[in-house]
């Protein structure tokens, strides 16, 4: 069982405790997260969330949410919102957690909409953006497989 990790954001008024449901980081290079959090999204994968203070969430598209500190801006989360296996799952900023909750980079998400001038090294997954899609979409109905 992973132990549970905890966090907080810049101006220490959102604080966070979570048990991560993998044991790597992700990485995301979609637009979206580019946009927000300034770079590349890097985020410990995790369900329960206990999470105090001024957090603000928007709606960012038709499957997801992002949450941010209200008083220093600090990214928290992105969360599925949609219908699938990954509903309600959480990617908790990993610079929220002292050592990036310790783990590894694991997977890369949109590899082929990174910027040509950063990348990462190792022996990780790299999913596309079609990929990634594919990935996250919901079964059909009546499937739960």
């Amino acid at each position: 069982m992973t132990a549970r990790i905890a966090g907080k954001c810049l101006c220490g008024a959102v604080t966070i405790e979570a048990t991560p449901v993998g044991e790597h980081l992700t990485a995301c290079h979609c637009g979206m997260c580019r946009a927000w959090a300034a770079g590349v999204f890097l985020s410990v994968h995790v369900r329960d969330v206990d999470a105090k203070g001024p957090i603000r969430t928007r709606q960012t598209s038709d499957w997801a949410e992002r949450g941010w500190c209200d008083e220093c801006g600090s990214v928290i989360w992105y969360r599925l919102t949609g219908d699938g296996p990954y509903a309600g799952m959480y990617g908790l900023s990993a610079g929220l957690f002292p050592d990036g909750a310790n783990q590894p980079l694991g997977l890369e998400y949109y590899i082929d909409l990174k910027p040509k001038g950063w990348s990462f090294t190792g022996n990780h997954t790299r999913m596309t953006d079609a990929e990634v899609q594919a990935y996250f979409a919901a079964p059909p109905e009546g499937d739960m497989t």
